[in-house]
């Protein structure tokens, strides 16, 4: 055990050698006290400026963890309403294209809904079961419409929603905090990207004025041509 006392008693040389650097100097006159003293106060004074400004900047880890939590909140509610507006969609509709994208509403957001569930167990957060009272409104309102009104009113909400969707799924890519629901987030980015191409281009599609036969039928050249007896 000789060479472990060796090196402890380096180790306190070494301690005390640099104790020794570090230790007050010896200042005689009160001037250089003075200075010594303002010296130190606005070091110090620096430093801890600098830590709050450091920490400061930095959410708290329960923010962050709370922000993943109200995205995931969300997420849950407007991908319910998504899978129930597709269904009263496809009952609804007049257009094809209509009912079409609704059954593509229905089975996609079904399939984030459960990756959703999933990453949420990951990260032991509780998701509602049921959608907003905002998407809630929306799914009343639409109900007691039918035919071309029905249509119009449904592509003209999901082109909106989906916008939404989009700024805040992104949002959650870039700056979220747990993995799972990120992960989450930029997985179905695309899929949303889809969704609001479709739903613009279906709402050009039904908005466009409807061509009639007398107009789309080309006119019979008349046989007496003018000034011919």
């Amino acid at each position: 055990m000789e060479v472990s006392r060796v090196d402890a008693k380096q180790i306190r040389e070494q301690v005390k050698e640099r104790l020794a650097r570090v230790r007050v100097p010896q200042l005689k006159t009160p001037a250089a006290k003075a200075v010594y003293v303002a010296a130190v106060t606005t070091i110090f004074t620096f430093l801890g400026c600098w830590a709050v400004l450091a920490y400061q900047g930095k959410p708290a880890p329960h923010a962050r963890s709370t922000g993943d939590e109200k995205f995931a909140t969300k997420a849950a509610q407007g991908g319910i309403a998504e899978v129930r507006l597709g269904e009263l969609a496809q009952e609804r509709a007049k257009n094809e294209a209509v009912r079409k994208f609704a059954q593509r509403m229905v089975e996609d957001h079904s399939k984030a809904n459960h990756k959703l569930k999933e990453a949420a167990l990951k990260e032991k957060i509780s998701l509602p079961k049921e959608m907003d009272k905002k998407d809630q409104a929306t799914y009343d309102a639409l109900a007691k419409l039918s035919g071309a009104e029905f249509d119009k009113a449904y592509v003209r909400d999901m082109v909106q929603d989906h916008q939404d969707d989009i700024a805040e799924f992104g949002t959650e890519a870039r700056t979220g905090q747990r993995d799972a629901i990120k992960e989450f987030a930029a997985e179905t980015l695309p899929t949303l990207k889809g969704h609001l191409n479709a739903a613009k281009d279906m709402r050009l599609a039904i908005t466009k004025p409807a061509v009639s036969s007398d107009s789309a039928a080309p006119k019979k050249a008349n046989g007496k041509q003018s000034g011919k007896k």
